[in-house]
């Protein structure tokens, strides 16, 4: 069989609807081959190409990504991961006047990078961020974390805590209090079992 039929047979097993990515198909033969394999399906409406190397087999009820969807199958396809920007996490908790004025995650690494989305027309920023700065991930409390590490020394205070934090459970108050352990040492100051109570802001 040719490269470009066996693009074809490992494609027509993927499911409607599932997204995969070029590496999945690189051990059927040189990029070049498959680059051009994958870009004639896409001609013939038999793939969508969602961003470069990222595709999903067309449906007539195909759902739209949203751009962190995207972003996250971006970063997955360089085995990394991606988290909401503090930034962005500080606006929708009231406590950063300003959001990212482009479409910007955080992404495992070294190496920040961008692309551009096919189905959302605009480019996706990936900021390279510290491994620690990924505590508590996805999570509420690992969201407000980095957008309280985000807003930087000069601008957190006691008040801007106390927004930040205060639908806390007693289990995300547990947890709040091990990330002092994982931060910088300013902000563990805010972090920390006897700062936190201090500024009475548990119930």
């Amino acid at each position: 069989m040719s490269i470009a039929s066996d693009v074809r047979a490992f494609i027509e097993k993927v499911p409607i609807n599932q997204v995969f990515y070029t590496r999945h198909l690189l051990h059927l033969g040189s990029r070049s081959a498959i680059d051009q394999e994958t870009y004639r399906l896409v001609c013939a409406a038999k793939i969508c190409r969602l961003a470069d190397g990222i595709f999903v087999k067309r449906s007539s009820d195909m759902p739209k990504l949203s751009m962190f969807e995207l972003a996250k199958h971006k970063a997955a396809a360089f085995s990394k991961e991606i988290v909401e920007h503090g930034k962005d996490i500080g606006k929708k908790l009231g406590i950063s006047k300003k959001a990212n004025k482009k479409t910007t995650f955080n992404v495992s690494g070294r190496a920040s990078s961008s692309f551009r989305s096919h189905i959302h027309k605009r480019r996706i920023y990936l900021k390279a961020t510290a491994a620690r700065r990924f505590v508590g991930g996805k999570t509420k409390v690992g969201k407000i974390v980095r957008a309280l590490w985000q807003l930087g020394k000069n601008n957190l205070n006691a008040k801007i805590l106390k927004r930040a934090t205060r639908n806390f459970s007693g289990k995300e108050i547990r947890v709040f209090h091990e990330a002092a352990f994982r931060v910088p040492g300013w902000l563990a100051e805010y972090t920390n079992r006897r700062v936190f109570l201090s500024q009475k802001l548990v119930i």
